[in-house]
């Protein structure tokens, strides 16, 4: 059983690498996505399946062995799908000055885009 089809990731960007240009790169943005989260993927997959098949002929210590990149590459997959759902551009209700509660804790002057000490 596959983790996540080899060809879909999750991606709420849009389907646009560039939506949240200027302040992340489209360029990478498509990077992270296509080459570092795509090899959490893999690795996942490539670990379910060689898990399966050691199962299958009965060797558990090589299934035990395996085991570690479940959660090496399982733990990649799940951050950075975290990482995907959590990203907004400000057509999609993204972005914008933190305000309530946050504003205070991170003491953001108003229309200035980073917390002063």
């Amino acid at each position: 059983m596959l983790a996540v089809p080899r060809s879909q990731l999750t991606r709420r960007i849009a389907d646009d690498y560039g939506a949240l240009e200027p302040h992340i790169s489209g360029k990478i943005m498509e990077l992270h996505h296509t080459k570092h989260h795509q090899t959490y993927v893999n690795g996942l997959n490539s670990a379910l399946e060689t898990i399966a098949e050691a199962e299958s002929k009965g060797d558990f210590t090589k299934a035990a062995t395996v085991a570690p990149l479940l959660n090496f590459h399982g733990g990649g997959h799940i951050n950075h799908t975290l990482f995907w759902e959590n990203l907004a551009p400000a057509s999609r209700e993204g972005g914008g000055e933190p305000d309530g509660a946050l504003k205070v804790r991170l003491r953001i002057r108003p229309h200035h885009s980073s917390p002063h000490h």
